[in-house]
């Protein structure tokens, strides 16, 4: 898998490439946490290049998103591809993480819980 994230304004965006399938040494998790500054800043984790949502990434997801809270701040996932959108359903991780269609979207969403 590969990441890339840049800043917009005080928000962190991070896209995701591939898949995280044979990431079996945790550097899935650990890209994603320090390209998010460990949780110190919100973040948008734009998801629609990943080829799937499996098990290594779900849980580097839900390790950001615990940072990320523990820090007082937000994590939105954008760009949800249909079969990524299945699997957060069927896992019943769709009621934990917050969604958006875009990142000007979940930027929107962050700056009005910032105020």
């Amino acid at each position: 898998m590969t990441i890339s994230a840049y800043n917009l304004n005080d928000i962190k965006v991070i896209s995701t490439l591939g898949s995280a399938a044979l990431d079996m040494q945790g550097k899935t998790e650990s890209q994603l946490l320090q390209s998010a500054g460990n949780g110190n800043y919100n973040t948008v984790v734009d998801l629609n290049n990943t080829d799937e949502l499996d098990l290594p990434l779900l849980y580097s997801l839900i390790r950001l998103y615990n940072s990320c809270r523990d820090k007082g701040r937000s994590l939105i996932l954008v760009n949800i591809p249909r079969s990524a959108e299945e699997t957060l359903n069927h896992t019943g991780l769709n009621l934990i993480f917050d969604c958006a269609d875009s990142i000007p979207e979940a930027v929107s969403i962050l700056q009005t819980k910032s105020i």
